[in-house]
């Protein structure tokens, strides 16, 4: 059986799409800093049911400006969805500090390519991405240019800058061929 996914929006739904394009995807469409981890368990729960010809499970969500870090926020969600009979074994899941755009800042191809030499995780991933490509004249937008972006990622040298990033390819490493595929180009690896 192939992966399936629970994303937060359409940005990540695109980006699922483009490296995993058999797998199916859905939308959970409920997240922000003050959504409790219990009401995205209970709109995934019926989700993650209909996707029963898949296993695992993968759900990306983002941790956004919520106090717990990305790991107790997995775990509080994994515990949530057993409260709703769903098999803690039956899932995987990932949640990027803060935002999804925190793993692009993380690869050393953006970094060089838009002089970025700021962190990546921990911070408002979208506004440190939006405004370097603003200083190259460039503008953002997630469903396009932001899907290109994460499609390109050097993810090996991405692992070296983002604790998170690597946490990442380390729960989707068995689920995810484009991940493994990219761990094995060379390249250059870190910035």
């Amino acid at each position: 059986m192939a992966a399936g996914f629970i994303v937060d929006g359409m940005m990540e739904k695109l980006i699922v799409q483009k490296i995993c394009p058999d797998a199916p995807v859905r939308r959970a469409d409920l997240n922000g800093k003050d959504v409790t981890i219990a009401a995205m368990a209970t709109k995934m729960a019926p989700l993650i049911r209909s996707m029963k010809n898949c296993y695992p499970v993968v759900i990306i969500f983002d941790r956004e400006e919520r106090a717990a870090t990305a790991p107790q926020l997995c775990n509080t969600l994994k515990d949530e969805l057993t409260k709703h009979g769903i098999d803690p074994a039956s899932t995987v899941i990932a949640a990027s500090d803060n935002m999804i755009e925190n793993w692009i800042l993380a690869c050393p191809r953006f970094r060089e390519q838009y002089e970025y030499d700021g962190v990546a995780d921990g911070c408002n991933g979208k506004a440190r991405v939006k405004a370097a490509l603003r200083r190259k004249e460039e503008e953002y937008h997630g469903p396009t240019k932001g899907v290109d972006l994460f499609h390109g990622l050097d993810v090996k040298g991405a692992v070296t800058n983002s604790e998170n990033f690597r946490q990442l390819t380390i729960v989707l490493n068995d689920h995810c061929p484009w991940i493994r595929r990219k761990l094995q180009e060379p390249g250059v690896v870190g910035a």
